[in-house]
């Protein structure tokens, strides 16, 4: 097993992302035929629309009925989350859970991860201050993470 990480702690607007390769053993079919995989769309930018968040959030903004056991959706349209900004590449959704969604995966309807649940905005009390989920931006740094991968494979 290969695994190759990019993450770099709380500058998210460069890279929060990890990828891992698992091999089956001898015998055993692999885990995507099991299971089931999503597939990526990295390096095409932040603003997408028609998109299919989910998660297992333990608790979410303004809400009491997120606890981790059950799985939550949220759709609609991402955005650069600070268009003026052109370092700053992070996906922005209008969607309300918190943690516990974090990894899953911002998809198209085809199955095409763009993005993963990364943060929210909270004060200088770690509160949460708006029903904002940020993902980091999977450009260079997701696509370099990829290649890797693949390229040890």
């Amino acid at each position: 097993m290969f695994t190759y990480t990019a993450r770099q702690d709380k500058n998210y607007e460069e890279g929060d992302l990890a990828a891992f390769t698992v091999s089956a053993p001898t015998g055993y079919t692999n885990l995507t035929d099991t299971v089931g995989a999503l597939g990526y769309k990295f390096g095409y930018g932040s603003d997408w629309s028609d998109i299919i968040d989910s998660g297992f959030p333990g608790e979410g903004f303004n809400r009491t009925d997120m606890d981790g056991y059950i799985q939550f959706y949220c759709t609609g349209d991402v955005v650069d989350a600070v268009d003026w900004y052109p370092w700053d590449n992070r996906l922005e959704m209008d969607c309300d859970m918190g943690a516990g969604a974090s990894g899953g995966p911002m998809a198209t309807p085809e199955g095409q991860i763009v993005g993963a649940n990364s943060h929210v905005e909270t004060d200088d009390n770690d509160i949460r201050i708006n029903d904002n989920l940020y993902s980091s931006d999977h450009g260079d740094q997701a696509v370099a993470v990829i290649n890797a991968i693949n390229a040890a494979n």
